[in-house]
């Protein structure tokens, strides 16, 4: 009895399964990186606006994938590497490519 205890107890404690043990962000916390992320990302629809002014079918679509990552556990960089694989280095905005150089 005592090892089969042991053994769940192992098993609970694998990186495997605390994947899904991230932090809890509040709704504020969620808000506040998925704008600082659209506001990182121009849009590839309006020259000189970013997702987050944009106001376009696309950038809604988008800003709602950028949520669901930030509250999958994914990074605000993993979030906008996405985007820069899928859509080109020119997404992303000047000051967060030289953030990203450094």
């Amino acid at each position: 009895m005592i090892r089969s205890g042991l053994l769940v107890s192992a098993i609970m404690l694998t990186p495997a399964a605390m994947a899904g043990t991230e932090a809890i962000l509040s709704d504020a916390d969620v808000d506040a990186r998925v704008m600082a992320v659209a506001q990182s990302l121009n849009s590839p629809l309006v020259e000189g606006q970013t997702l987050a002014s944009s106001g376009t079918e696309f950038a809604a679509s988008a800003i709602e994938l950028i949520e669901e990552q930030v509250r999958a556990g994914q990074s605000d960089d993993e979030n906008r590497a996405y985007f820069r694989q899928r859509h080109g280095s020119a997404m992303v905005t000047p000051a967060t490519s030289q953030e990203a150089d450094k």
